[in-house]
């Protein structure tokens, strides 16, 4: 079964630049959608979920800062990988992003290759916790049914205990009290427990 492409949103007001973007993108496999503007960019994303993000900074409206700022209150960085996209010499941006949260960022004029390495890279990056993710939510879900079944061993084993007890002291009730007399013999007994239940008379 072939997996589905990985979604990737593309926010930026140059329409150039995310159709562009887009089109190089979709060459590589990746399913792609276009928000014009910040406002746009939470309205999709409160619509649908995407794999990642790749955010302009500088959007009319709402700025790509302000956006990762909003999306970080509800998806975390292991969540929604977001890319920045910013132009060159914008240092201040980039550290401020980061802070916010951003998983990565780029810089105009965008070198594709780049971006596709870093798309992948953060893609592999969320795939990994994912996985990572559902083998820790098997293992919880396969100890709860081991303690479970512990317990009924436990339980069960309790019950057989008690039982050869009371089974141990109603054999006993049926050993002689006192040697058996023979005329003009002497006779003598011992009993040696094999386990709870039975022994050998001797």
């Amino acid at each position: 079964m072939t997996a589905a492409p990985s979604s990737i949103l593309i926010a930026d007001d140059e329409e150039l630049n995310r159709e562009g973007l887009a089109r190089r993108l979709q060459r590589h496999g990746y399913e792609t959608t276009l928000a014009e503007n910040g406002l746009r960019a939470i309205e999709l994303l409160g619509e649908r979920q995407f794999d990642l993000v790749l955010l302009d900074v500088m959007m009319p409206e709402m700025n790509g800062l302000e956006v990762l700022k909003f999306v970080r209150r509800v998806d975390s960085l292991l969540d929604l990988p977001i890319i920045m996209v910013t132009a060159r010499g914008e240092s201040e941006d980039v550290v401020e992003a980061l802070e916010l949260g951003a998983s990565d960022y780029v810089t105009k004029p965008i070198n594709f290759p780049v971006v596709l390495a870093r798309v992948r890279s953060q893609l592999a990056l969320r795939r990994a916790v994912t996985q990572v993710t559902h083998l820790e939510r098997q293992l919880n879900a396969r100890n709860k049914e081991l303690e479970g079944t512990a317990g009924a061993l436990s339980a069960t084993n309790e019950l057989m205990t008690r039982d050869l007890d009371d089974a141990g002291r109603v054999q006993a009730a049926f050993r002689p009290e006192s040697p058996l007399e023979v005329p003009g013999g002497r006779a003598s007994w011992a009993v040696r427990p094999a386990g709870k239940l039975s022994g050998v008379s001797v």
